[in-house]
């Protein structure tokens, strides 16, 4: 489970990263920006209430 969880979050900062570089280098991208937002904080309040350290 924290592996899975563990991967989930990296792709979201991964996804974050290539969002950043389209805005930088001018390229058309899809803005996830809002949905990974929030798919990480709920993630992380889950994590939080369930005391399950990610880090």
């Amino acid at each position: 489970m924290l592996d899975m969880l563990r991967e989930v979050i990296k792709g979201c900062n991964e996804i974050e990263k290539e969002q950043m570089e389209h805005e930088r280098f001018g390229y058309e991208a899809p803005d996830y920006q809002a949905t990974i937002s929030n798919l990480k904080n709920y993630i992380f309040r889950r994590c939080r209430d369930e005391k399950i350290w990610l880090e």
